[in-house]
């Protein structure tokens, strides 16, 4: 990757104060400023994301230090690859741009604190994120949901385009759309015990895709059993306390989002099989580089991702059993679900 490819050289010192001047105030002035990579092969599908050290002063004070977040375009070589998310990173630019101010100043005054969102430098571009099919072998009663999973193998894309739209009006609000435990930043105590968590990457859609999509990608089956009404208890509980204290009802009772989450959960299922491989393979050299991927290197690419997948399948016992567990709820919701209907 030339110096002109590299997605760092987007990066500028002219972002850094700007930055500094938003989050610091006027009197913020640059020092210095290095990029610090925090994510690892693979991390980096549909954006480049590293982060900034910032060293800088305020009204003539000595240094002070503090940290960005950064994301930009990853710079893909693969033009088709260009158009397919741009849509997910405008309403992005837009939230954080525009709409955080607003839920943030809203909840102050409301004497909730300030909403947990970093900062971040975001850089405006059309990006892409490619799936693939899932195609881990299995067999016995796991092998009825095959023929759906081949059915939809070519569209997961508007499959899963079809679930985002497909909502009541009432669960038309603002919500991250991309929620699982790689867009979580977390502080953690000296003892290493976590003390509060933020997201970051936000979007917009349903309450239910956040829902499922973080039940099935961040959880394994057991916590999702077992905790999975308790987690929608909380979520309504403040989602309703947080609305009637600015005087507004929650338009959905708790048990309309319990429903709308049901009808959601062949959306979790598809992410948790597409996501899964990449989130719990810690080898990297076990893992398709995207930024070797090219327009010319699309087949060979969809060949490793393959051929990863069933050696983490044969090879990782806490992949297939989250890998086999997601097949038992598909094997509700779309196999016994179709021979039930007329």
């Amino acid at each position: 990757m030339t110096e002109a490819e590299d997605p760092r050289s987007l990066i500028t010192a002219t972002h850094i104060q700007a930055a500094l001047t938003k989050n610091q105030g006027q009197d913020a002035r640059l020092i210095s400023w290095k990029l610090e990579d925090f994510t690892k092969k693979g991390d980096n599908y549909a954006s480049f994301v590293t982060s900034v050290r910032v060293h800088f002063s305020l009204g003539g004070s000595s240094s002070k230090e503090v940290s960005y977040v950064a994301k930009t375009n990853p710079r893909r070589r693969v033009k088709a690859l260009e158009a397919m998310m741009g849509s997910h990173f405008r309403r992005e630019e837009m939230f954080y741009g525009v709409l955080a101010p607003v839920l943030d100043g809203r909840l102050q005054r409301q004497g909730r604190g300030r909403l947990r969102y970093p900062m971040a430098l975001n850089f405006p571009f059309p990006c892409s994120i490619s799936s693939h099919a899932p195609s881990l072998q299995v067999g016995g009663r796991y092998a009825r949901v095959a023929p759906w999973l081949r059915e939809v193998k070519g569209n997961v894309v508007d499959v899963l385009a079809g679930h985002l739209a497909l909502y009541s009006p009432q669960f038309s609000v603002l919500v991250h759309n991309d929620c699982w435990t790689n867009n979580v930043l977390f502080s953690y105590a000296s003892d290493g015990r976590p003390t509060s968590a933020a997201l970051l990457d936000f979007q917009m859609s349903s309450p239910a895709i956040d829902i499922t999509y973080f039940l099935y990608t961040s959880l394994d089956e057991r916590a999702r059993r077992d905790h999975q009404q308790e987690l929608l208890s909380a979520y309504y509980g403040t989602f309703d306390e947080i609305l009637r204290g600015g005087g507004v009802e929650v338009p959905f009772c708790l048990e309309e989002l319990q429903q709308e989450c049901r009808r959601k959960v062949v959306f979790g299922c598809l992410m948790g099989l597409i996501i899964l491989p990449a989130a719990l393979n810690e080898a990297e050299d076990c893992l398709a580089d995207p930024d070797a991927l090219t327009d010319a290197s699309v087949d060979d690419y969809t060949r490793q991702q393959r051929e990863n997948l069933m050696s983490l399948g044969s090879g990782s016992a806490p992949f297939r059993n989250r890998f086999l567990a997601i097949f038992e709820d598909l094997l509700e919701a779309v196999v016994q679900k179709a021979s039930s209907d007329p």
